[in-house]
């Protein structure tokens, strides 16, 4: 992608404010063993930016350059200012490439539940390997299986992302088996049933235990228990 840009001398927040006022953003572009360049360009042509971007600069002298930063404001929602980064042929850059997940409508079809990792993963190579993105497709998954960055393909570089980082899984969902209140008020009364046995038992072997005690305790009984009386000698 070519973006056509131009020099800027408002430098400073005084010539940033004027700037932003007539719908320009200030830009830096910034170069190893290189004074940095202060750019502008208008605000329409960002919308279609995003960082980690490799393009090339066109103001009157062309640069081969990575989007490094772009700053939103949060309320208004416009760009206020965007970093490039010089690139040079035969020097390796570390950057940030997205991770484009495909199939998801598979996934929810299946009625199966799709988890997302990392988004975006860091690579190293050179200017000319910098790729758009990386894509995987979640809808040739099965249940219980998993990509991870190791996964990706067609890199002519290296990953600096951990390579088991994960990037997108896919499981079918747990059913979770509720009693239902006819069971619950059906266990219910066996409990109390079985407690209402148990305290009849009790009582019931209470009052025999009081019945032999008392059987136990006839007159009858204890003058039995007394020794015979001896006769008086004649």
């Amino acid at each position: 992608m070519e973006l056509k840009i131009e020099s800027r001398n408002q430098i400073g927040k005084t010539g940033v404010k004027q700037l932003r006022k007539i719908k320009k953003v200030p830009a830096v572009l910034y170069s190893k063993g290189k004074s940095s360049m202060y750019l502008q360009l208008d605000e329409k042509q960002t919308k279609s930016l995003h960082e980690g971007e490799h393009i090339t600069l066109d103001c009157g002298e062309k640069y081969d350059a990575l989007i490094k930063e772009i700053q939103i404001d949060p309320i208004a929602m416009r760009t206020i200012h965007i970093d490039f980064q010089e690139l040079k042929a035969k020097e390796k850059i570390k950057v940030k490439i997205p991770v484009i997940i495909e199939g998801e409508e598979l996934v929810i079809k299946h009625g199966w539940v799709m988890e997302r990792g990392m988004d975006e993963v860091e690579i190293e190579c050179l200017p000319k390997d910098i790729p758009d993105s990386f894509k995987i497709d979640a809808g040739k998954l099965k249940d219980g299986e998993s990509l991870h960055v190791k996964d990706l393909q067609g890199l002519v570089g290296r990953f600096i992302t951990k390579e088991d980082t994960l990037l997108v899984s896919v499981k079918i969902p747990k059913v979770i088996v509720e009693e239902t209140p006819a069971a619950t008020t059906e266990a219910g009364a066996e409990a109390t049933t079985e407690a209402g046995t148990g305290a009849e038992k009790t009582s019931g072997d209470k009052s025999a235990e009081k019945t032999m005690d008392k059987s136990a305790a006839k007159p009858g009984d204890k003058a039995a228990e007394k020794p015979a009386a001896k006769k008086p000698k004649s």
